[in-house]
């Protein structure tokens, strides 16, 4: 008797198994393929000529010549939820032929992406409609695949992840941040930065950069907040350029020597999007063009009272760096 119980129990298992394997099997399946980088503006998913998201499905029913089905696109971090609403039907289904893959990217999601045929949480729809960018953190991407007339699952879900953030803005490297400049006739300033660690080569290669120079008008003003103390007025702004330097354009501004100048940078992407942290702004950097006449300057070296050795060389630094030696 016991030896049947078991014996039952048994083929009761493996009946219930093979049902519960049989009921996963599904006449499509579908991968996400997320291309990097992955931008952190929704726009950039559903463009045209966009790859950074990819749907390879493939319908495995050899019985059927073709189905026609829709998608439902699923974008998830820990605070929000993307989902294309249930009973979203686009005008044209896809139309999917056993042993042909289909590639779905680009302007192809558009519609299932669109502010009127999704559901949010923990996003509004004027943000949405308004930036389109979404906040930094780890997303999955998932797709299902659904019958296109009665929206019935023909496929698992399959989801990719990514952490999608902003970019790190410029860092500069020339003027030298406290540097002293020496004027010239005719007056030639060379700037120059590069992107920062950790910033994605293709996005910030792409970049464009603007140029921004202010004259500090209170001599007793800390420079690093000069502008937004308002003690410096602006006395040049250059075009967005792609390029990592530039010469200051004196046909439009002059440098009065003597003077101390704040300056920075803002990148923003091709298409003139904020894709960067601080909105793209740099640090600030300052120089002094030319040591300011009748005033002082502090002593960087020797520290008061300092006694030089016998056989030391004699040296003084002086200024807001250690350009101003001898």
């Amino acid at each position: 008797m016991k030896k049947t119980l078991l014996k039952y129990l048994f083929f009761l298992i493996v009946l219930l198994s093979f049902g519960s394997t049989k009921a996963q099997v599904k006449p499509a399946n579908v991968s996400v393929v997320l291309n990097p980088p992955h931008p952190i503006f929704l726009s950039e998913y559903v463009s045209i000529g966009s790859n950074y998201m990819q749907a390879v499905i493939n319908w495995t029913d050899f019985a059927e010549p073709s189905w026609d089905v829709r998608l439902k696109v699923t974008i998830e971090s820990e605070d929000i939820r993307i989902v294309t609403k249930d009973n979203y039907i686009p005008t044209q289904p896809i139309t999917l032929t056993p042993g042909v893959p289909t590639i779905i990217e680009g302007e192809q999601f558009y519609e299932y992406l669109k502010v009127g045929n999704i559901n949010l949480n923990g996003l509004s729809e004027a943000t949405l409609n308004q930036s389109g960018k979404l906040p930094e953190g780890w997303y999955d991407f998932c797709i299902e695949i659904l019958d296109y007339r009665t929206g019935v699952p023909l496929s698992l879900i399959s989801c990719s992840s990514a952490f999608l953030f902003m970019e790190p803005p410029p860092v500069i490297l020339a003027p030298t941040c406290e540097e002293v400049l020496t004027p010239s006739n005719p007056l030639n300033i060379f700037f120059q930065w590069q992107i920062a660690g950790g910033a994605n080569p293709s996005i910030s290669l792409n970049s464009l950069y603007k140029l921004f120079v202010y004259e500090v008008v209170d001599e007793s003003a800390d420079p690093y907040f000069a502008v937004q103390n308002n003690q410096a007025v602006q006395v040049y702004e250059s075009d967005f350029v792609n390029m990592m330097s530039q010469a200051m354009d004196f046909n439009t501004a002059l440098l009065v020597p003597g003077k101390k100048y704040v300056f920075r940078v803002r990148a923003v992407d091709e298409d003139e999007q904020d894709i960067y942290s601080n909105n793209g702004y740099s640090e600030w950097c300052w120089f002094y063009y030319g040591y300011p006449s009748g005033g002082l300057l502090e002593s960087n070296f020797p520290p008061d009272e300092y006694l030089f050795g016998k056989d030391e060389q004699l040296q003084f630094s002086w200024g807001g760096s250690d350009k101003g030696t001898q």
